[in-house]
């Protein structure tokens, strides 16, 4: 199994250096718990998984919309349903450079 995770962030970094921990805690905990699931299921394939840091709040998403595998897709919904990105997609774009 080869996962690799980009992370984007929209919108800056956070002044208040408490919130700033807790993203990357939840982001550390979001991949650990990821490994955990794709490791339980027994999923050996490479894929390249997008967490986004949102601009606001200190949840971190999933973008499912670079992943084709469809039982791969499931499996994400079925054990990360409150973790999928349901925003806008150009938002993205425009940070990914960044």
């Amino acid at each position: 199994m080869n996962i690799k995770f980009e992370v984007i962030r929209i919108g800056k970094t956070r002044k208040n250096k408490t919130s700033e921990i807790w993203i990357q805690q939840n982001l550390k905990f979001l991949k650990e718990n990821i490994l955990h699931v794709f490791n339980e299921n027994k999923i050996n394939i490479s894929i390249n998984l997008l967490l986004i840091i949102p601009s606001r709040g200190n949840k971190i998403r999933i973008s499912l919309r670079n992943i084709n595998n469809s039982e791969l897709k499931y499996i994400i919904k079925e054990n990360f349903s409150d973790s999928i990105y349901n925003g806008n997609y150009n938002l993205i774009l425009k940070n990914i450079n960044k």
